[in-house]
């Protein structure tokens, strides 16, 4: 499980509800998160980026971020997780690929 919050970080759960980690990265709060279809995690921040995460075992780390001019609201995942689409708080419709 995954979850997200104004303190900037995202955290990892067991389905007990243990806490398994957390994802440190984003310097406002978190609007939303998601797992890919590839098994990374991707957040989006009301600091105006996006942050792809690789979770293995213990280890977590980011792997890549984007910024934008303007915070992104919500992400669709899209061409076999090849590629993600942004809405952002300006209204705009953004296109970017995040092949491995």
């Amino acid at each position: 499980l995954l979850s997200w919050s104004e303190d900037k970080m995202l955290r990892l759960w067991s389905a007990m509800g243990e806490e398994l980690g957390e994802l440190r990265g984003h310097t406002d709060r978190v609007y939303g998160a998601k797992e890919l279809r590839d098994g990374r995690l991707l957040s989006w921040s009301e600091d105006r980026t996006l942050r792809l995460w690789n979770v293995q075992g213990d280890t977590i780390h980011i792997v890549g971020w984007i910024a934008l001019d303007a915070p992104p609201r919500t992400v669709i995942e899209v061409n076999q997780g090849h590629r993600i689409i942004v809405g952002d708080s300006n209204g705009r419709v953004l296109f970017f690929d995040i092949v491995n």
